[in-house]
């Protein structure tokens, strides 16, 4: 883990603190602090710290723009690979938008692969730029390969650190829809989540998603169900698109979806609801 700010805040991957009972942080001069968590997310694997120490010993790190990395681009991650602390290692970001199996939707083909060496003991830690910014959180390893490792880029974790402080863990409700990812909609090479099934009182329904009915038998009612293309205003190539703009937007906003009905296209409008449970945490 790293520190994020001068009131002890730390950030860390999920998987590192999940279950413990007991977390202790030790910092570069060697003190250590028991450690509190302030919120979690096991959909974006990670997790916001406290620890009460004072300011002398913390040294927060800046969080860079991910959003701006290109293939090539110098990095170095730091971590305690096989227990050998405050290790670094140098490499380059070797692709973007990675999707790794078992993952949640959220973070599907956003992973940040990078061949600066990631080990057992390196999740959590950061991974930076030639200008000490922070641009992910080292994530995973393949220990299959070599010089395979994969980071979470900042500017998702930016994005739930709202949540995580205010609510303890991020907003994700349930809307009321499912489907699956279609290609080639609209006559187009254009992906779209298709709506296979919408809960009756759900804010899907509220807002007038359709869900595809009927079939070519006898008597048979057939109304296309609707496929999203978009959402508020960015087009959509996975499930991830969704779940992201949800956690963008936030409770009681609402979601633009450009939707394909058919040879019609509307603009459907729906209303992101309150949460409905306080933190956990």
């Amino acid at each position: 883990g790293f520190v994020l700010d001068d009131a002890g805040r730390l950030l860390t991957a999920y998987h590192v603190v999940k279950d413990r009972q007991r977390i202790l942080a030790t910092l570069p001069t060697g003190e250590e602090f028991v450690a509190t968590v302030v919120g979690s997310s096991e959909e974006f694997d990670v997790a916001l710290l406290r620890i009460d120490a004072p300011q002398r010993v913390l040294f927060p790190l800046r969080l860079g723009d991910s959003t701006r990395l290109q293939v090539g681009q110098k990095v170095l991650a730091i971590g305690n690979g096989y227990g050998l602390h405050n290790s670094l290692s140098v490499g380059v970001i070797s692709a973007l938008g990675r999707t790794l199996r078992g993952e949640a939707a959220e973070l599907q083909a956003s992973f940040i692969q990078t061949d600066a060496a990631i080990n057992p003991g390196n999740s959590g830690g950061p991974l930076l730029n030639s200008d000490g910014e922070v641009v992910g959180i080292n994530d995973a390893m393949n220990p299959n390969a070599q010089s395979i490792g994969f980071a979470i880029p900042i500017h998702l974790v930016r994005s739930v650190l709202p949540d995580l402080v205010r609510m303890g863990h991020i907003y994700r409700p349930d809307l009321g829809f499912s489907g699956t990812m279609v290609r080639g909609v609209g006559g187009e090479r254009t992906m779209g989540f298709k709506v296979q099934d919408v809960l009756d009182d759900s804010p899907a329904a509220r807002s007038g998603l359709r869900a595809g009915r009927g079939g070519p038998g006898a008597g048979q009612v057939n109304e296309p169900g609707d496929i999203i293309v978009a959402i508020n205003g960015e087009r959509i190539s996975n499930p991830g698109d969704i779940g992201r703009a949800i956690v963008a937007s936030g409770p009681g906003r609402e979601l633009l979806l450009r939707v394909l009905r058919g040879s019609q296209t509307l603009i459907i409008r729906l209303t992101l609801p309150e949460m409905q449970h306080p933190a956990e945490n």
